[in-house]
């Protein structure tokens, strides 16, 4: 079954515009894969078709800046103190050769597929044979190298180990090339890679971050005298900021360069981290919650299917609120157990790899690790072996970013919940003393814009009508307490236009807006403008609401519609098309319900408020082209207008104002 996101709601288009351009995620790319977002197949060829094309982009380049330095490194050594030095047979060379110039070729198809510049196919089925065979033939030379060109005095290099590495790399390539080609050829996704602008600009910064550490590691080796290997290390370990200290300048022009070349690598990195950060907040958060909001949400259909339960209006609501704070919860402990994992797995693999490699103990292997990262190196302990520092420049360069990202994600997915715990507490403190829970004064004001009835509002009067959040304290706070005692449960064709609703209020001609002196004779015969006037004084109303909710937006991002106002909402764009769906009892778990999704819900309410003003004035200027209320009639100065002292006039002065 094929998913796609761009909900038709009530099947109107300015109800898609609004849910589309309000949703917590990435509406876009969910909507390109083909699979529901209640299946378990989902997540997977989600993330592999989002992120393993940003993978490979950032492998692509680090695996070329690698296999350079296999290449311009000798392989091997002979005795104790680096008396002898050279690549090797002859045929090693010339293959390493071959295999960096295949691994180049199929880096720049990658970067023109990312630029538009090549299909998907073509670039999908070069780059997945073309890192196979640099990788295979960089393998071979490895084992071939390994065993018959080593031992007996001779000993591996960092070149070697570098080898090593650029083989893994390019491995990794084509593995994740080949998942997503897999994903496409069963029809899971349409053939392109899921990513966004954003992203695709990832990769450049990933090549320039490249070129970076290629010109570094060149130039280095020169003024300090070092390897290109070596060299390579320490321009990695300078733009990650650990300072192991091991490799250290020793002249004025050393240290200038190096304060250039840092300066512009961390200014990348940073932008590299940027954006790394930016992708997983902006998609795999949210897109995980949507995910087990349509498990839940599934599977509790099922089950009042399966057992026939009837469920109100309201309960229906209550059912789904729960599941969207299940989701939620079940996000954030999912956001920081994976993180968590990520966290150990790099840890715990590099401190087994330096264990062997510089045979440390694997408790400093591990406190050497921990240190770098968190990018603090003390320099007590620093690799100086080839495998060592090899394996340090691909571990580090994957690990410090990574875990940079994922830890500031975590760090404000905490910061979330300690807002949330703090939140709780006050409600708890102020009921504990006495005083109702804590209720915004905008969600005050909102519940009687949209809960207030024509038969409230003449009681109270046009003042207390219009002028709302002026009233007096307590009487908001009783209002409060008793919302949901007060709501019905029921929402039915009636309520939908019914003098008691938002919705008759703006259909129906106002009793109450100071038009009373407009008798039944001059309505009659004057409907056409009677008509113009009447509907001008629907327009207040949606002005104030709309008023309330910019200004809610503005104050509280994370604001969250009550029940009362979901209901007014869809009450504000029922229709006799779509009010049998709006008015089902299920309605708020059913495939129509906006609740699946996580939105801005106060700019979503501008979005529909603003779309109903939009249509009522196209409607009135419809109205006034094809029948235009005639103002030169003899009579119009009896149709005694509003007095400019009315109560009336100074309530919608004060309304304008706030």
């Amino acid at each position: 079954m094929k998913n796609r996101t761009k909900e038709k709601i009530w099947q109107n288009d300015t109800d898609n515009f609004a849910l589309e351009e309000f949703l917590g995620y990435n509406n876009e790319r969910v909507g390109l894969i083909n699979e529901n977002l209640g299946s378990k197949a989902f997540i997977w060829w989600f993330v592999v078709s989002c992120y393993f094309p940003i993978i490979t982009a950032c492998m692509g380049p680090i695996a070329n800046t690698i296999s350079v330095a296999c290449l311009v490194e000798k392989w091997r050594y002979y005795g104790p103190d680096l008396d002898r030095i050279d690549y090797g047979p002859p045929a090693v060379f010339v293959v390493n050769i071959l295999s960096l110039i295949v691994g180049f070729l199929s880096n720049f198809v990658l970067v023109l597929h990312f630029i538009g510049r090549l299909s998907y196919k073509k670039s999908q089925i070069i780059n997945i044979f073309g890192w196979s065979i640099a990788a295979t033939m960089l393998l071979v030379d490895v084992c071939v190298f390994a065993a018959r060109d080593t031992g007996n005095g001779r000993h591996k290099t960092i070149g070697f180990w570098y080898a090593v590495a650029t083989t893994v790399l390019y491995y990794g390539c084509t593995f994740t090339l080949l998942v997503h080609f897999i994903g496409f050829c069963l029809g899971k996704y349409p053939p392109k890679f899921n990513l966004m602008k954003n992203e695709r600009t990832l990769m450049l910064f990933t090549l320039f971050f490249s070129i970076l550490l290629i010109w570094g590691g060149g130039m280095f080796s020169r003024i300090l005298h070092v390897t290109f290997g070596s060299a390579l290390y320490f321009s990695t370990v300078s733009v990650l900021t650990v300072g192991l200290g091991d490799i250290t300048p020793n002249d004025v022009a050393t240290k200038i360069l190096i304060m250039v070349f840092s300066f512009l690598g961390v200014v990348t990195l940073g932008l590299i981290l940027a954006m790394t950060r930016s992708i997983i907040q902006e998609s795999a958060g949210s897109t995980f919650f949507v995910h087990w909001v349509e498990v839940s949400r599934l599977a509790t259909l099922d089950n009042i299917r399966k057992h026939d339960t009837k469920l109100t209006r309201r309960e229906a609501y209550d059912v789904m609120m729960n599941i969207r704070r299940r989701a939620k919860r079940r996000q954030s402990f999912f956001s920081i157990i994976a993180t968590m994992l990520v966290y150990v797995a790099f840890w715990n693999l590099g401190a087994l790899v330096f264990k062997f490699a510089e045979n440390w103990s694997y408790f400093n292997a591990m406190y050497f690790c921990f240190l770098c990262l968190i990018t603090i190196g003390y320099g007590d302990f620093a690799p100086k072996t080839g495998a060592g520092r090899a394996f340090f420049v691909c571990w580090s360069l994957a690990a410090v970013p990574l875990m940079s990202a994922i830890l500031s994600t975590v760090g404000e997915s905490l910061f979330d919940l300690a807002k949330s715990a703090d939140l709780t507490i006050s409600k708890k403190l102020n009921l504990f003393r006495g005083f109702s829970p804590f209720v915004s004064l905008e969600n005050r004001a909102l519940n009687k814009i949209f809960t207030t009835s024509d038969a409230s509002r003449n009681n109270r009067g046009d003042n207390e009508y219009y002028n709302v959040g002026n009233n007096d304290d307590s009487q908001d706070d009783d209002d409060d307490d008793n919302d949901d005692s007060q709501e019905g449960d029921d929402f039915d064709d009636t309520d939908v236009f019914d003098r008691g609703t938002l919705m008759s209020k703006l259909e129906d001609s106002p009793s109450d807006s100071g038009w009373e002196s407009f008798h039944v004779s001059e309505r009659t015969s004057h409907p056409s403008l009677y008509s113009f006037r009447s509907k001008l004084e629907k327009l207040p109303m949606l002005t104030q609401a709309m008023r309330k909710f910019r200004s809610i937006s503005r104050k509280n991002k994370d604001y969250n519609l009550n029940y009362k106002q979901w209901n007014k909402l869809l009450q504000l764009y029922a229709t006799p098309e779509n009010v049998k769906r709006v008015t089902d009892s299920r309605f708020w778990l059913s495939d129509d319900s906006p609740l699946r999704f996580p939105l801005n819900e106060p700019n979503f309410a501008v979005a529909k408020i603003f779309a109903k003003m939009e249509s009522f004035l196209e409607e009135l200027l419809h109205n006034s082209l094809e029948s235009p209320p005639d103002y030169s009639i003899p009579n119009v100065s009896n149709l005694s207008p509003i007095p400019r002292d009315s109560k009336s006039l100074r309530s919608r002065r004060r309304a304008s104002s706030i």
